[in-house]
C-alpha cells in the first residue's frame, strides 16, 4: 500500500529532537502526560502541522485515546505545561451543553504557521544537579548543608 493518501498528501509524521527526548523535562513526564502529548502530536499531524496553536482535542478525545479519566487528563495537562511542552492558547469552557468550547493547544517544540518552535522545555530542564524539573538529585547542597532525598 502506498504512503500517499487519497488527497495526494504524503502520510504525516513528526521528528522529535534527541535533545528533547534526553532532557530532564522529558524524562520527568508521567505516562499519562506522554499519552496526552502523543494524542496532541497525532492531532497536529492529522492537519499536516498547520493547526499548532489551535489544536482542539476534547477530554472525550483523550479518554478515547486510552487516558483514564478527567482528573488524570487535567493532571497530565498541568504536567506538560509545567515542563514546557504545552501551552493552552485558548482555555476551554463549560457553560452547559449548548455553550461549551474545547481548549486550544500549542506544542512548544513544533512551529506554528506564524512562528518557529519556542522549545520552552529547554528552560525547564533544570541543571546537572537535578533529576527532574525542580527536584534535586540524591545529594544537593542547600544553604551550605547537604540534603539527602530518599
Amino acid at each position: 500500500m502506498s504512503a500517499e493518501k487519497q488527497n495526494g498528501h504524503a502520510e504525516p509524521f513528526v521528528i522529535l529532537p534527541i535533545a528533547m527526548l534526553e532532557s530532564r523535562a522529558w524524562l520527568a513526564l508521567t505516562h499519562t502526560a506522554r499519552l496526552i502529548l502523543d494524542r496532541l502530536i497525532v492531532e497536529n499531524a492529522t492537519h499536516y502541522g498547520t493547526r499548532n496553536g489551535r489544536l482542539i482535542v476534547s477530554y472525550q478525545d483523550f479518554i478515547g485515546f486510552g487516558i483514564g479519566d478527567r482528573t488524570a487528563i487535567a493532571r497530565g495537562l498541568r504536567t506538560l505545561i509545567e515542563h514546557g511542552f504545552l501551552e493552552i492558547t485558548t482555555p476551554g469552557r463549560w457553560n452547559g451543553p449548548r455553550r461549551r468550547r474545547a481548549a486550544r493547544y500549542r506544542l512548544t517544540f513544533l512551529p506554528t504557521t506564524d512562528n518557529p518552535a519556542t522549545d520552552e522545555w529547554r528552560q525547564r530542564s533544570g541543571n546537572p544537579t537535578t533529576t527532574s524539573v525542580g527536584k534535586p538529585d540524591h545529594h544537593e547542597k542547600t544553604n551550605g548543608r547537604e540534603t539527602r532525598l530518599i
